[in-house]
């Protein structure tokens, strides 16, 4: 990954809540390129979502989540935990899958994988 982009990760989840996207992109438009900001530094712009015409069958959807400050890391890992917690959904981090969706394993993901300490 560029130096200019260690600070930007792929965020991936696969679900078959209907609901999680629209929460997740803030009650905002779910168009290609809608971003939502944090105060502390962070961002979450919403680059693909799949979706299949099956029913039952999860949808994909995949944003650049940018994390511009260490103060930012502990805010978007517990607002993501708490936006999947006790939700149908599998979520990657720059395409390894994160096995626990806590506040801690998130935070220590995006670290690890930004540099940020």
């Amino acid at each position: 990954m560029p130096e200019s982009d260690k600070n930007t990760l792929k965020f991936e989840i696969t679900t078959t809540d209907a609901a999680l996207l629209k929460e997740l992109m803030k009650d905002a438009a779910a168009d290609q390129g809608t971003t939502v900001t944090f105060g502390e530094g962070a961002s979450l712009t919403l680059e693909r979502h799949s979706r299949s015409r099956a029913w039952g069958q999860p949808e994909v959807i995949q944003f650049a989540l940018h994390i511009g400050t260490t103060i930012a890391v502990p805010v978007i890992a517990g607002w993501i935990s708490e936006r999947l917690k006790d939700r149908k959904a599998k979520m990657k981090l720059n395409d390894q899958t994160v096995t626990s969706v806590t506040q801690q394993s998130i935070e220590f993901l995006i670290k690890q994988m930004t540099g940020i300490k």
